[in-house]
């Protein structure tokens, strides 16, 4: 299915397995979004993914923030801004924006989302599967 704000026509689902859950929020964070909408995840690599409210300005430091946890990318792909993040078959969240403070080691993929707890609050364990697919 196309989204009519990307700029692909079609692209694989990303499909990955959570490494290590974290149990961590912080109320004065400020993250500063990168100004790409795309980043490409290849195979093996691991990245952090925050997890932030539905109405996060993506323009402006972002500080109340949930850690979700630190995801292996079991199938690489294209992630875009607006991609949907799915937590076994539950849609969970969209694609807010990417923070490169530790890169090369990991970006900071961050989530919008309505569920702003921790991952260990929301019951992720290590080895359970996500998917980031085209969005809805």
């Amino acid at each position: 299915m196309k989204k009519t704000d990307s700029i692909f026509s079609d692209k694989r689902t990303l499909n990955g397995k959570w490494v290590a859950v974290m149990n961590f929020s912080k109320q004065d964070r400020g993250i500063n979004l990168t100004g790409f909408r795309t980043r490409c995840l290849l195979k093996n690599e691991i990245h952090e993914f925050i997890l932030c409210a539905d109405d996060t300005d993506p323009n402006k430091p972002i500080d109340k923030v949930f850690y979700l946890g630190f995801g292996e990318i079991i199938e690489g792909g294209v992630v875009e801004v607006g991609d949907t993040l799915y937590l076994g078959d539950e849609v969970f969240g969209t694609v807010l924006g990417f923070d490169e403070t530790h890169f090369p080691n990991h970006y900071n993929i961050l989530i919008k989302t309505r569920h702003l707890k921790t991952g260990l609050e929301l019951g992720v364990k290590a080895e359970d599967e996500f998917l980031i697919n085209f969005g809805e």
